[in-house]
């Protein structure tokens, strides 16, 4: 195991978690850091880290722990630009399509597609049975990419995170 996957644990429970709780106290006003052309450019960096209920933070949460240490465990290479691009490029485009958003979804979508589909394409039998296994556990999430999602999920940062991570794991292979 990586020395730094505890570390990268934590800071991710430590980060989401305080926002969540400042959120609830109403320290924070989530209308105005959600992510939306009305908030301007920088809540592309505020929405992804607000979340609309405890279901929504909590199931975030879970993917955000298994897909980041698995990252950071089995291609630390690639972990911050996965995590950066993640991070970005869902609420951007959520941010330019004048959708209005919040939560991390985006993030765990390239985290946890980007170490599937890497591992699909591994010929290391580890990465590629981690592959599987996050395909048996996530596989039916891609439907919550699709615009046929559930009202009141972002389809589209559900989209925008899984074109990263199949972007960046067709990118690291070529390495």
């Amino acid at each position: 195991m990586n020395k730094l996957s505890p570390i990268n644990t934590l800071m991710w429970i430590f980060l989401v978690s305080t926002i969540f709780i400042l959120q609830r106290t109403e320290v924070i006003d989530t209308n105005q850091l959600l992510t939306s052309k009305e908030n301007g450019w920088w809540s592309i960096l505020t929405g992804p880290l607000l979340h609309g209920s405890f279901g929504h933070f909590s199931g975030n949460m879970v993917g955000l722990i298994i897909g980041t240490s698995l990252l950071i465990n089995m291609y630390r290479k690639y972990y911050f630009k996965v995590v950066l691009f993640g991070f970005i490029i869902p609420p951007a485009v959520m941010y330019f399509l004048d959708s209005r958003s919040l939560g991390i979804s985006g993030l765990v979508f390239a985290t946890i597609w980007f170490v599937a589909i890497r591992g699909l394409l591994s010929l290391n039998w580890v990465r590629f049975g981690t592959g599987i296994i996050v395909l048996f556990f996530y596989g039916s999430s891609l439907s919550t990419a699709l615009p046929i999602a559930s009202r009141g999920i972002a389809w589209e940062a559900h989209l925008a995170g899984l074109i990263t991570a199949i972007i960046m794991a067709m990118y690291s292979r070529s390495k």
